[in-house]
C-alpha cells in the first residue's frame, strides 16, 4: 500500500528518459559557459549562450515551415516570398500552398513552373476539368478573367457517305463557331455557311454558339471612345481543342477519321455558295489527305482530337485597341470570314471528317480556354496571373516540334507526340 501512495508519473520509463535529457543539456550548458567565462567572464558569456540558443530556436521553426509548405501543407498569408533551394515560392491568397513561378534549365531539359506547366496541360488535356481557369504565362500578364466554354452536339454522315465538324475557336458567345453535318447534308466539300443562311440543308451546314462564354460579340467590338473606355473588354484564347466520337451502330461501323488543324490557321472550308447551291471548290477527303498535319485513323469509339496551336505569339497577346472586330472575337481565323460578311464570324481554322454509312450519328465537343482583362470586366472576377518567359519559350519550342513530328509519322497522334517531345526535354507531366 505503501508503495502505490508513493507512485508518480515521473516513476515511468519516458519520464525518466526526459529527465535524463534535460540533465545533459543543463551540464552542456554550464559547460559550454565555464568554457566562455575563461575569455569574455561568465556573465558575457552566459549572455552569448542566451543568443546562441535563441538563434538555434528560430532556425528549427523556419526549417519547420519550409519543410511544411513544400510537402504542401498550410502556411500563413504573409503574402511574403520565400527562396527554398533556388526556387522562388509564394504563398496563395488565403493561405494555400505556394506555386513555383519561374521555369529553370536543368541538366536533363528544363523544370517547368506551375503556371507553365498547367500552359502545357492545357494542350495535352484540354477537356480536363483541373486545366480550367489556366492562363497564359506571358510576359507582361496583368490580373485577369479566366473562363473555360465548350459546345456540344451530335451530327450525322451525310447522304454521300461524308459527316464533319468544324471549329472555330471563339472569345464571344452568341456567333457561330462550330458547324457539322446533318443526315440531309450531300455535299463531297467541307461547306462553308452560305450567305444567305436560313436553316440546315443539302448545302448548309447545323451551326453552334459557345454560348457559356461570358461576353457577346457587341461587347468585344465596342468603339472605343471617351464614353465607351470605361466598359473595354478584351480577350485571348489560352488553348482550344476539337474532338468527335462516332456513336453509331456497331454493325455500320467503317470509314475512318480525318482530324486536320491547319498549322497555319488558314481556313479549312468550302468558297463562298448559297444556301441552295453547292459549294464550288474547297476542301474535300482527298484534299485534307494530302496535309502532312492530317491525323487519319479507324473511325472507332475511341474517337479523334484535334489541338490548335499558334503559329505566331502576337496570337496569344491580347488585341489593341485599333484591332479589327475578326482579331478581337475570332483569333484563330486569320482574318476571314465565314458566311455573310455583316455576320462577322470567323472561319473554322480545324476540321474533323468522319467517312461511313449515310445516317450514322457521332458526339462532338468543342472547348476554349480565355482570359479577359479591360475596365468592363468586374474586379471580383479578376485572379492572378503570372509571367514566365523561359516555360513560355519551352512549351511553344516543344508544341511546335511535336506538330512536325506528328506530321510525319502517321501512326501517332498530335497528344502523344507532345508527350514524347516533353519526355525529350525532361519534362515530367
Amino acid at each position: 500500500m505503501h508503495e502505490l501512495l508513493t507512485y508518480s508519473v515521473n516513476s515511468c520509463p519516458s519520464s525518466r528518459k526526459n529527465r535524463n535529457n534535460k540533465f545533459k543539456k543543463q551540464v552542456a550548458r554550464e559547460v559550454g559557459i565555464a568554457l566562455g567565462s575563461m575569455a569574455v567572464g561568465q556573465p558575457n558569456a552566459r549572455l552569448a549562450y542566451k543568443v546562441a540558443a535563441k538563434g538555434v530556436k528560430v532556425g528549427k521553426k523556419v526549417r519547420k515551415f519550409v519543410g511544411s509548405f513544400k510537402k504542401g501543407g498550410r502556411v500563413p498569408a504573409t503574402g511574403l516570398a520565400l527562396v527554398h533551394k533556388g526556387e522562388t515560392v509564394i504563398p496563395r491568397s488565403g493561405g494555400r500552398q505556394g506555386l513555383k513561378l519561374f521555369s529553370q534549365p536543368s541538366g536533363r531539359g528544363v523544370i517547368l513552373s506551375d503556371p507553365a506547366m498547367m500552359y502545357l496541360k492545357s494542350f495535352i488535356d484540354p477537356f480536363n476539368q483541373n486545366v480550367k481557369s489556366v492562363g497564359t504565362p506571358r510576359p507582361g500578364s496583368m490580373p485577369s478573367y479566366k473562363v473555360t466554354g465548350f459546345s456540344r452536339g451530335v451530327g450525322y454522315i451525310g447522304l454521300n457517305g461524308l459527316g464533319y465538324v468544324t471549329f472555330a475557336p471563339c472569345l464571344c458567345n452568341d456567333k457561330p463557331c462550330v458547324t457539322y453535318t446533318t443526315a440531309a447534308t450531300n455535299s463531297e466539300y467541307i461547306l462553308s455557311i452560305p450567305t444567305d443562311y436560313t436553316m440546315p440543308g443539302a448545302y448548309a451546314p447545323a451551326i453552334a454558339n459557345m454560348s457559356n462564354l461570358p461576353y457577346t460579340y457587341s461587347t468585344l467590338t465596342t468603339t472605343i471612345t471617351n464614353t465607351s473606355a470605361r466598359s473595354v473588354v478584351e480577350g485571348r484564347i489560352v488553348s482550344a481543342s476539337l474532338r468527335a466520337y462516332y456513336t453509331g451502330t456497331t454493325l455500320n461501323s467503317s470509314g475512318q477519321y480525318y482530324g486536320y488543324s491547319d498549322p497555319d490557321f488558314e481556313s479549312v472550308v468550302s468558297d463562298a455558295h448559297l444556301q441552295a447551291a453547292n459549294a464550288g471548290g474547297g476542301y474535300k477527303i482527298s484534299s485534307l489527305g494530302e496535309k502532312e498535319a492530317c491525323e487519319i485513323k479507324f473511325a472507332d469509339r475511341a474517337g479523334m482530337q484535334i489541338i490548335y496551336i499558334p503559329p505566331g505569339e502576337n496570337l496569344s497577346d491580347y488585341p489593341q485597341n485599333n484591332a479589327n472586330v475578326t482579331r478581337k472575337t475570332f483569333p484563330y481565323s486569320n482574318g476571314l470570314l465565314n458566311g455573310a460578311a455583316a455576320d462577322g464570324i470567323g472561319v473554322p481554322t480545324g476540321v474533323i471528317c468522319l467517312t461511313g454509312v449515310a445516317g450514322q450519328s457521332f458526339y462532338f465537343e468543342a472547348v476554349t480556354h480565355a482570359e479577359y482583362v479591360g475596365p468592363g470586366v468586374p474586379q471580383a472576377l479578376l485572379t492572378a496571373s503570372y509571367s514566365d518567359t523561359v516555360g513560355y519559350d519551352a512549351v511553344q519550342m516543344l508544341l511546335s516540334r511535336a506538330q512536325r513530328r506528328a506530321a510525319s509519322d502517321a501512326r501517332k497522334s498530335l497528344r502523344a507526340c507532345i508527350l514524347e517531345e516533353a519526355k525529350i526535354d525532361g519534362i515530367r507531366i
